[in-house]
């Protein structure tokens, strides 16, 4: 239900609702609609397209193996609600929980997994250790005699993420959300020490509350507002292979090979893999780098044979935010805000 002060108005041409989001990615876009849900008027800010960065790019790996509580609730509820979208929308994200998979190599693996599982496990998350054994029958297509075991949760998946830009699209406009694309964010508007409002590229919104997204351009965002947002940017690398009868879906589920920082999934028949080089300086980057490629392909060559000799059906490369970490000595991070695994060199962090 709306309140009273829940209507969008115009006085002397300046739109004013209850509250602005800036950016029209998947953060910004769900955000704006969970805004609206509430019984918020709501105007999403949108630079260009929505979904045109690196939300339509990515390769939609949604995980409640994080590495802090905070990732783990964090990806709980994540699936929780993408599994119950097509209760309450016209579109799904397409969730598909396929299980993760985790391999260790290393004793020193086995046991920071076996200190995480129980975390996890403490926070409500069924996750669990498998064996080497157990890894190797359940994943028909990885190299045999190569890890010491993995660990594992049956929740953890994947959505489609030109859908999932579908159907925030679609929840947003039917559920009254103003969207106005190509329109920048340039500026708050204050009023004795508050924020009264947003200065665009098409003139002034006025509003009680601002939400600020913006994916690897977050930091931009914080300076037009006055302040200095500890985000940035990096090239992450996305291929699929040929289909490929071995890599049916129901074979194939989501695997991280934390050591190199590759994933894979099944995707059209293929495999779709990704990752980013820890050793490359951050910035904005949508370039393909094939002398990176052509070193991870030799690593998935080891875990995964079968691709050695299979051809790339896509490839695209996007720049992809890189949120503050929480590290450990032994060069690899946990995302506090998103949960995803990073790997890193000493002064940054890649995720993966």
């Amino acid at each position: 239900m709306l309140t009273d002060c829940s209507v969008y108005a115009s006085v002397g041409g300046v739109t004013s609702v209850d509250a602005v989001v800036v950016g029209g990615g998947t953060v910004g876009g769900w955000a704006a609609w969970f805004l609206r849900r509430s019984g918020l008027s709501v105007v999403l800010l949108e630079a260009q397209l929505l979904g045109k960065g690196a939300s339509s790019r990515a390769s939609g790996m949604v995980r409640a193996q994080g590495g802090t509580p905070a990732a783990v609730r964090l990806g709980r509820w994540t699936q929780e609600f993408y599994l119950g979208q097509s209760q309450e929308l016209p579109l799904d994200s397409g969730f598909v929980p396929t299980g993760y998979y985790m391999p260790c190599f290393t004793e020193a693996e086995v046991a920071s997994a076996h200190d995480r599982i129980a975390m996890q496990r403490g926070l409500g998350l069924d996750a669990e250790w498998v064996t080497a054994g157990q890894l190797e029958d359940r994943n028909p297509i990885l190299a045999r005699d190569t890890t010491r075991g993995a660990s594992y949760y049956a929740g953890d998946g994947w959505i489609d993420p030109p859908r999932n830009v579908l159907a925030y699209a679609a929840a947003l406009a039917t559920a009254g959300v103003e969207i106005r694309e190509h329109t920048a964010f340039t500026g708050l508007l204050t009023a004795g020490g508050r924020v009264t409002g947003v200065q665009t590229t098409a003139g002034p919104v006025t509003c009680g509350a601002v939400v600020l997204t913006g994916g690897p351009d977050l930091a931009a965002v914080g300076r037009a507002a006055g302040a200095r947002i500890w985000a940035g940017g990096t090239r992450h690398q996305v291929v699929v292979t040929a289909p490929h009868p071995e890599l049916a879906a129901e074979r194939v589920p989501m695997v991280f090979d934390v050591m190199s920082g590759i994933y894979w999934r099944p995707e059209e028949g293929g495999l779709l893999w990704g990752m980013s080089n820890p050793d490359e300086a951050p910035g904005p980057a949508q370039g393909f780098d094939t002398d990176y490629l052509a070193r991870m392909r030799a690593r998935m060559a080891e875990l995964v044979p079968l691709t050695a000799d299979l051809p790339m059906q896509r490839t695209w490369a996007a720049t992809i935010d890189s949120p503050p970490t929480t590290c450990r000595s032994s060069g690899r991070c946990w995302s506090t805000t998103a949960g995803w695994t990073a790997r890193t060199s000493p002064r940054r962090a890649v995720t993966g």
